[in-house]
């Protein structure tokens, strides 16, 4: 990290933030096409001191589509 006196330490705080923002971004490669949504989520503790994000979405939509080819994607809030 470039600014070390902004980092995150906390893992609580990391949480707080992310539940704090009501909506963001999921951005997935569809066969070399960037393809962007903006949605609302929720964000939990991961038993492995990860976070957990869950997401809305029908079963058979574009989205799941891309996820099913490809499920590496990029999130930001």
């Amino acid at each position: 990290m470039r600014r070390a006196d902004r980092e995150i330490k906390s893992f609580g705080t990391l949480l707080d933030i992310l539940r704090s923002l009501p909506t963001g971004h999921l951005a997935m490669d569809d066969e070399g096409t960037p393809y962007g949504v903006t949605m609302n989520y929720l964000a939990e503790p991961g038993q492995d001191g990860s976070v957990v994000l869950f997401f809305h979405g029908a079963k058979t939509c574009r989205k799941a589509d891309i996820l099913a080819r490809n499920p590496h994607v990029y999130f930001f809030a």
